[in-house]
């Protein structure tokens, strides 16, 4: 989206008229943002590769003023959020191979664009990542995630 993202329009929309029902359709899958959705009043969140019965299944249920989240992302979301709940230093678990992958590139000191180079993505693809990390994670900036990936050998 062009001018504001998705979690943005999605606060302004629930609280300028929250009768509106808010579907998300996202390739950015991850917990930490599906909850973000949620917490900011999405009614749905699904994978936009879902087909157009998921999409069916997810308005209608909307309309019927239920939520609806994909199976897949459901499920990720209760392990997480189960994990988060019963031990925090459990949350780097949720980290994928990619994730952890980028984490081990930082730690050695790569830009975001030598890091690209390196995974063959695009340089927002690693700005993602690394922010999903952050959030994940629940740390401010590169330095706290070096640090906190150097005392949890995760380097």
């Amino acid at each position: 989206m062009p001018v504001m993202n998705g979690l943005e329009t999605t606060r302004i929309i629930k609280k300028e008229s929250p009768e509106i029902k808010v579907i998300v359709v996202s390739m950015q899958c991850d917990v930490t943002i599906v909850s973000k959705m949620l917490k900011a009043g999405a009614d749905a969140f699904i994978n936009k590769d879902t087909g157009k019965t998921e999409l069916l299944i997810a308005i209608n249920k909307v309309m019927r003023g239920e939520k609806y989240i994909s199976p897949d992302i459901s499920q990720n979301l209760f392990s997480f959020m189960s994990a988060r709940k019963s031990n925090s230093s459990d949350i780097e678990k949720h980290l994928t191979a990619r994730e952890l992958q980028i984490i081990r590139f930082i730690g050695d000191g790569l830009t975001n664009h030598e890091i690209a180079a390196q995974l063959f993505l695009s340089t927002v693809t690693v700005d993602t990542h690394r922010k999903n990390i952050l959030a994940k994670l629940q740390l401010r900036n590169t330095a706290a995630l070096v640090k906190y990936a150097a005392e949890n050998k995760l380097l």
